[in-house]
């Protein structure tokens, strides 16, 4: 059984990989890109800012030594992700690495998941957005 650490900063790119491959085939990622080696190159780049977001305002943890899991957690309260720290992560960028029309989709779907979050959740809580869902 792997260990389970807190993210360092080196990993980034690791965990960005890791889940790309565990989502490349989910049906979301699908609806936004149906060539798969794309949908794979998008997620790389997608779930790297992801996990910088994580990073930078949550808590990543990945398994120890060669990164097998990672799971990206917010804290109670830091669910929202405000502008600002979009664009400090690079994540503003998303529907110029998707295009327009995949992102479109995207937004639309993780829309509906969030007031759902929003409605069902109604205790301080840990948020693990599964950076998919």
């Amino acid at each position: 059984m792997s260990e389970i650490i807190r993210m360092p900063e080196s990993e980034l790119e690791k965990a960005g990989g890791v889940l790309a491959r565990a989502f490349c085939n989910d049906r979301l990622s699908q609806f936004m890109s149906s060539d798969e080696t794309a949908r794979r190159n998008l997620l790389q780049w997608y779930f790297t800012a992801f996990a910088r977001y994580g990073h930078m305002f949550g808590e990543v943890y990945v398994t120890k030594g060669e990164t097998h899991g990672v799971a990206i957690w917010f804290p109670p309260g830091e669910s929202e992700m405000p502008t600002e720290r979009i664009e400090q992560t690079g994540l503003d960028k998303a529907p110029q690495v998707f295009g327009e029309d995949a992102w479109s989709r995207f937004v639309t779907i993780m829309d509906l998941l969030d007031r759902s979050h929003v409605e069902d959740m109604k205790t301080h809580h840990w948020f693990l957005p599964a950076t998919w869902y």
